[in-house]
């Protein structure tokens, strides 16, 4: 089955327009749940900083979706390099799911007791180096593919910028 190039890009289009869109009532009502909701309930539900929330979801979901677009663009280039990112992406999209890190987090605090005096989580210091350069080769082969193609690169900008300061926000969340 031959797929228009321009379909493919309508599609690829409304589902980051449409996981935008999620993203941004999400916060809204995370960020009205936080200020002005009396229900404990509804403040945990909506807690982006929490696990087991829509949030949490939508992550998990876009991850996957980042995944099998990886391997979409694996068998058009035909270079093992995309099948791996997306393989990656598959990966954050079960961790995410599954709270994986999670756990791995609380099994090195319980063998390691100098990692519970260390700011932020266990896993972090184990984990996130490797996911770091994982995600930064990604970003350097999407953009040099993206120029090879001519195509725009203000949305890889904007992933990253928007992952950065997700992260910077988890990271203040975690000093309080």
């Amino acid at each position: 089955m031959k797929i228009d190039k321009n379909k493919a890009k309508e599609i690829y289009f409304g589902i980051v327009k449409n996981s935008i869109w999620l993203a941004i009532i999400l916060l809204l009502v995370d960020t009205y749940a936080f200020f002005f909701m009396e229900s404990q309930y509804l403040k945990d539900l909506f807690n982006f900083a929490s696990e087991k929330t829509p949030a949490t979801w939508l992550s998990s979901t876009l991850f996957l979706l980042i995944g099998f677009s990886l391997f979409g663009l694996q068998i058009i280039k035909k270079q093992n390099k995309w099948h791996y990112f997306g393989y990656f992406f598959l990966y954050l999209s079960l961790d995410d799911a599954s709270y994986m890190h999670e756990q791995v987090s609380s099994w090195i605090s319980s063998k390691y007791d100098f990692i519970k005096n260390l700011p932020g989580y266990g896993w972090l210091y184990t984990i996130a180096p490797i996911l770091l350069l994982i995600l930064i080769n990604v970003f350097y082969h999407l953009y040099k593919e993206l120029k090879k193609q001519k195509l725009t690169r203000k949305y890889l900008f904007w992933a990253i910028f928007l992952l950065s300061v997700a992260i910077s926000f988890d990271f203040i969340a975690i000093s309080f």
